[in-house]
This record gives structure tokens, sequence and C-alpha cells, in this order.
């Protein structure tokens, strides 16, 4: 048997932002769940149709992208380890080098919730092994839960709706914790930003308008009651602190606040609070409809979300018209936020080269320091994984020396 040494598990709200207080608490960091909700830009919409499964009608309230937005916004690098193999052979060797593993997992197939309904995305922390029995922090479980392997195994490789999962894991070695000021007004406007032009019509802003033309017609499919229970469900239930995640972001505004003070000025708290309020009323009014004998009630919902909708637009866009108009932060929001610029290296590397560009982003022009860091990138990625670091150090050398 062994187990993370002097890791603790503290039960919370959601399964991805607990996973990353696990894992900041047993680095020494100690953020609060609702900080690491925040920084991670947490808050989301997201509408789709899915006729071959049930429900078939569904809307969130959080982005798909919680994980790899808290460790950029932090300025480290971070993406998925994925592949066809489940991979605990090298899972199992970060373990007894006493380094926790973030994963995804579909919940389906974790023997401590019982095969009720499939639901990929779910984020946990392996913490330890005993035998071919993996053991995992789980959200609101105080515990660490056995998992045999074979039960992992499936749980991590389900290409379903809303978030297809294909052996999903990620490391999490010790690091420094960056200055949190800076990386709080990144993740906000970050966030922002994200609602009010996502990538897709069906995300953010977009896709709770999109939402609020399609409502009046749930009534029409034929599991409209399980489409109503479910998206009470994932408004209030599932993980999500209540009022489709905005309580527990109005926890990380609370203290957002003591470090930006502008926020204080704008009522950003007690704003959240509001639109949670109007989340939590049209939860209800979905409950109640899934337990009605008609479908009636879809049309109030659609209103319901339309003011939503416009409480947070405007909230949205105060938050980039008062904390995004700094050249030099939007530039390092750039460089976090694209993953080209370090796709060629292992994570030491990467670190060294997100660094160094963060710190250089007031001294070059946007699209120069960009291009610099993906011709580094190439360059580097061509040497050994062990070499990668100082192949990095060597290039930006050259590049400082290049400096007048």
């Amino acid at each position: 048997m062994h187990t993370l040494r002097d890791f603790e598990h503290r039960p919370g709200k959601h399964c991805s932002s607990t996973a990353l207080a696990d894992v900041m608490r047993y680095h020494g960091h100690g953020l609060s769940e609702a900080v690491c909700f925040g920084l991670g830009a947490g808050l989301g919409f997201v509408y789709f149709e899915n006729p071959r499964g049930s429900p078939s009608l569904v809307l969130g309230s959080r982005t798909p992208a919680l994980e790899w937005n808290f460790f950029r916004n932090l300025g480290l690098p971070f993406d998925w380890r994925a592949g066809d193999d489940f991979p605990w052979p090298q899972m199992r060797e970060y373990l007894d080098r006493d380094v926790p593993l973030l994963l995804l997992t579909d919940l389906y197939y974790l023997p401590h919730y019982g095969k009720s309904v499939h639901f990929p995305g779910h984020s946990i922390v392996l913490a330890g092994y005993e035998g071919d029995v993996a053991l995992v922090a789980d959200t609101a479980f105080p515990d660490l839960m056995p998992v045999p392997l074979d039960d992992l195994a499936a749980a991590m490789d389900v290409p379903l709706p809303p978030i297809p999962i294909h052996n999903n894991w990620f490391p999490v070695e010790r690091f420094a914790l960056p200055d949190l000021g800076d990386a709080i007004r990144r993740a906000l406007v970050a966030n922002a930003r994200a609602m009010l032009q996502p990538a897709a019509d069906s995300l953010g802003l977009p896709g709770m308008r999109l939402a609020v033309t399609r409502l009046p017609r749930w009534g029409q499919a034929e599991d409209w009651q399980w489409c109503a229970r479910f998206g009470y469900q994932i408004i209030e239930r599932r993980g999500t602190g209540g009022g489709g995640f905005r309580l527990m972001y109005a926890d990380f505004l609370d203290t957002a606040s003591g470090l930006l003070p502008a926020l204080v000025e704008m009522d950003a708290p007690a704003r959240m609070r509001q639109s949670a309020a109007g989340w939590t009323a049209l939860g209800d009014n979905l409950k109640a409809i899934s337990e009605s004998e008609s479908p009636s009630g879809f049309e109030r919902a659609a209103a319901m979300l339309a003011r939503i909708a416009e409480q947070e637009e405007s909230f949205y866009r105060d938050i980039v018209q008062v904390l995004g108009k700094n050249p030099v932060s939007h530039a390092v929001e750039r460089i976090l936020e694209d993953e080209s610029l370090t796709a060629d290296l292992v994570d030491a590397a990467a670190r060294v080269l997100l660094d160094w560009g963060v710190a250089r982003a007031q001294k070059f022009e946007s699209a120069d320091l960009r291009r610099t860091m993906k011709r580094v990138n190439r360059e580097a990625g061509k040497a050994a994984p062990e070499a990668q670091v100082e192949r990095v150090r060597a290039l930006l050398a050259e590049i400082e020396a290049e400096q007048p």
C-alpha cells in the first residue's frame, strides 16, 4: 500500500475545484475551493442537443476547461496527457514519488456512485494504491475511496458528451505560487471574455440566448421530464454549490475583492449573488416542470434565462472594462492561452519558456514575442525530452544577447 505522504482531502462542492484545492493544499499553497474555481475561470454555459441519448436536451453552467484555465492563469504549463492505453504504470511511478495526479473520469464506473448515469469529465485526485486498487480523493466523500483498476480503466476512457475523455491525466509537481493578484485579475478577465466571445455559438452568452430560443420547444421531446429534471440537477445539485456555480464564484469574488479594490466599487460579489438567485429560480422552475403531468412552463424558463443573460452580460462587460485595460496584461493572457507556444515541449521546458515570455511581455511587441516563443518551442522541441530545458535556456540566452 502506498498513499501520498501527508495528503489531506477536504470534502468540497464541485469535483474539479475540490481536486485542485486538495492538490494546492498538498503543495503548501492553501487555496480555498472557491479561489481555485475562480482561478480556473470556472463560470460558463453550454447548450447541446443529443437526440440519440437521454437527456436529449442539456444545458450546463460551467466551463469544460477549468483545470487548463487554472494552471495557465497561474502562469504554469498544463495539458492533459491522453492516449489509447490505460496509463497505470506511468501513474504509479508518480505516486511512488509522492506526486498527486488529476484524473478525468466518468462517475458511472466509480463504485462509490453506483451505475446510475454517465457523467464524463468528473475530476478526482489519484492519491495512492493498494495492490490492484486505486485510492482516490473525490469531492464530497470524506475518505479516500477504493477503485479497482479495472473500474478506473473503464472510467477514464468514455467517448460521451459533454466532455469525452480518453485516459486524461496530469501529474502536479511541486511549484512556487506566483502573485495571486495578477493571476486573479487574469482569471476574471479571461472568464468574462470567454462568456462574451466564446469559441462557439452554443457556449457562453450566445449559448444562453440560443437556449432561450430552444427552451419553449423542450416540451416536444419524448424525455421532456428527464430533460427538465437533469436541467434542475445540473444547476442546483450536481456539484455546483447552488445557483449554477454562481454562489461559489461570488465567494471567490469576496476573496478577490481584498486584492482588487475595483471589484468592491462595482459591487461584484453582490451582483454575482443576484445572478445565482436567478439560476436557482430557474432550477426550481425546471424541477417543478419535471414533477408535472404536462410539459408546461418551459416558456417561463426561457424568459428567466433571458433575464439572467442580460444581467450577466452587464457584469462581464464591466469586468473587461475595469480590469482588462492594461495592454501588457493582455499580452500575458495571450501567451498563457496559446497552447501552440509550448506544444512541442515537456512540462519543465514549457515552464521555462512561459516564465520568460511573461517576464518579457512589456519589452517586446506582442506579435514579435509570440513568434519568438514559437521558434524556441519548435527548435527546442527537436531535442530529447531530458535535454529540452537546457536547450530552451540556451536559445533564450542567444535571444537576450541580441537585444540592445
